[in-house]
């Protein structure tokens, strides 16, 4: 579906069994022109000459109301103008790139429109010297489709194929994704296939895209095992494809995956991934694929044994997060789940997780269940989106801490099997705020989401929220002083440097992990066999008491005595 060039002419083709009629209105060099659409079981179609111009087009129903294309590429005039097809002649460098493996990737998490203070992919490029000094090897895009108004965080994309208007564009998305693969910086794409947006979206004017038995809390899901289907289905299969074929994307990161409802026989993310990986074997690439499950389900991992396993290569996991926050600042409950401060700290260092299931009804695991580490199976951080936004004063929870707390936080983060993301801004303590920020119009819409959250995130108190629809509210959440590399930056540096050194020497094994923790001195210890260890302590003298090559040690102030060992000089 949607504009393809064929030869010497321009297809058209629009899935609209709902409509009794449509024809094309299309403008090339300022001239419009009505043209009939042929209709063929539901598809409509039309075909003009290719002319190599810019085209801006509409599809009309018979009632003369206009909509835009479900499968547009480019909205250049926002969620409410016509659709666009500009021919594509961006010319890739990056031949000889071909992803990375999953173990090597170590995440940075960014929102386009706040990284910077222009807010555009061009903005990012100034950036990339500082990311690559900083020693990330994936840059997680949050999601880039085209969405109503000025800002929002890109989770109420209402066209999934067209790129933000506002961020630059498809072309500009492809440069920047050229400039990192130079660099050596694969992209991973957040991607959201359980609701589409409310405000500005046609796709119930085209067909049955949405279903009649599964919600959300943003709304119906998308139509993937009803009446007429197939057609939906292939439209997220399209969707996807475009984004790690035509943009070179090496990572997809799959939103809120619990609410992807399918009841079909096999579940449309289990078709997706087989896909993925002939795709990936056909054109030699890692091409990663990444679920947001909050708790750990293995039934969603491709590791699984399970023959209905859904295929994702890792999961993004709240457990570390959480536990940490519990441990260090006495915030203990968190979206239904009740985090036991230390306790469940030192379980999660040892076997990754917490919780098991799905997040509207985590079990705690135990024993047996959780004697392993999931290792790169699992992403963790201490703080991403979701973290800080969904905080009524948008704190980034790191900056509370104190020094040393957050220098052992982040050791435990960046040499532990898991793969370490980090939310920007994080690797130099950011000051501002990031907060939930939308730009609809829509009044009613507004009123909804300002009690839509306070309902979902009850743990919090809204009585002094910052108006998701307020200027205040994206303007602050901009990053601002992401220039000169400071003390928190060095140390992240050589961490990161550090997980490289290890995961190359195979030891970020989670077979060889052990974690000891002394309530007597109050010393936590993280060893890899014989091979190095992570020592951290309320007692200087039960970290210099350890053997070996120390690799990077904090200064001995503050709470916590830090220090990375191995046990040679390499």
């Amino acid at each position: 579906m949607g504009v393809s060039q064929e030869g010497d002419e321009l297809v058209f083709r629009v899935w609209a069994p709902y409509q009794s009629s449509l024809s094309l209105e299309v403008t090339v060099d300022g001239l419009t022109r009505h043209l009939s659409m042929l209709c063929d079981q539901g598809v409509y179609c039309c075909r003009i000459p290719f002319t190599g111009n810019v085209i801006t087009y509409y599809y009309v129903s018979d009632s003369g109301e206009c909509f835009s294309d479900p499968c547009s590429r480019y909205q250049p005039q926002g969620v409410l103008g016509p659709s666009a097809y500009v021919p594509d002649t961006f010319e890739w460098e990056d031949h000889e790139w071909r992803g990375i493996p999953l173990e090597a990737c170590i995440f940075y998490e960014l929102h386009v429109g706040t990284f910077t203070e222009a807010g555009t992919f061009e903005a990012i490029l100034e950036h990339i010297d500082r990311l690559q000094d900083l020693g990330v090897t994936c840059v997680k895009l949050m999601p880039v489709a085209q969405f109503s108004g000025r800002w929002n965080w890109g989770y109420d994309g209402v066209f999934p194929f067209a790129v933000q208007d506002t961020y630059g564009g498809p072309r500009a998305l492809k440069r920047l994704i050229n400039a990192l693969h130079l660099c050596g910086i694969a992209v991973a794409l957040d991607v959201v296939y359980n609701h589409i947006g409310p405000e500005g979206c046609c796709l119930q004017t085209y067909g049955a895209y949405f279903s009649k038995t599964h919600s959300t809390p943003w709304g119906n899901c998308l139509n993937l095992d009803g009446d007429d289907s197939l057609p939906v289905r292939n439209y997220v299969r399209q969707n996807i494809l475009q984004w790690v074929d035509e943009f070179h994307i090496d990572a997809l990161r799959f939103d809120a995956i619990h609410h992807i409802k399918d009841d079909s026989a096999i579940h449309l993310l289990r078709e997706v991934s087989q896909e993925i990986d002939e795709l990936a074997r056909a054109q030699n690439r890692n091409i990663l694929l990444i679920g947001e499950a909050n708790v750990h389900n293995s039934l969603y991992l491709k590791s699984s044994d399970s023959e209905v396993s859904w295929g994702f290569d890792s999961i993004w996991c709240d457990d570390f997060a959480y536990a940490a926050q519990a441990s260090f600042t006495e915030v203990c409950t968190h979206n239904k789940r009740t985090y036991q401060p230390w306790q469940d700290f030192l379980q999660v260092l040892g076997a990754g997780r917490i919780f098991d299931g799905v997040p509207w009804a985590p079990q705690r695991v135990g024993g047996s269940a959780a004697a392993q580490h999931p290792g790169a199976t699992h992403i963790a951080y201490l703080n991403n989106h979701d973290i800080t936004g969904n905080d009524p004063l948008g704190r980034r929870a790191l900056n509370a801490l104190e020094l040393s707390e957050w220098e052992l936080l982040t050791a435990l983060l960046f040499l532990m099997p898991h793969l370490p993301m980090l939310f920007m801004g994080d690797e130099y303590g950011e000051p501002n705020p990031f907060f939930y920020f939308v730009d609809h119009k829509n009044e009613q819409l507004l009123q909804l989401i300002r009690e839509g959250r306070a309902k979902e995130y009850a743990d919090y108190d809204w009585s002094q929220m910052t108006a998701p629809d307020s200027v205040e509210a994206f303007s602050r959440s901009k990053c601002h002083t992401h220039t000169v590399p400071n003390h928190k930056f060095r140390w992240i540096q050589s961490l990161i440097q550090m997980r490289k050194s290890w995961t190359h020497a195979g030891i970020l094994n989670p077979d060889r992990l052990k974690v000891d923790w002394c309530r007597e001195s109050q010393t936590l210890t993280v060893r890899y066999s014989n091979d190095a260890c992570i020592v951290a302590s309320q007692s200087i003298a039960e970290v210099v008491k350890h053997d070996g090559h120390v690799l990077l040690q904090n200064d001995a102030v503050g709470n916590w005595k830090v220090a990375v060992i191995c046990s040679s000089a390499g």
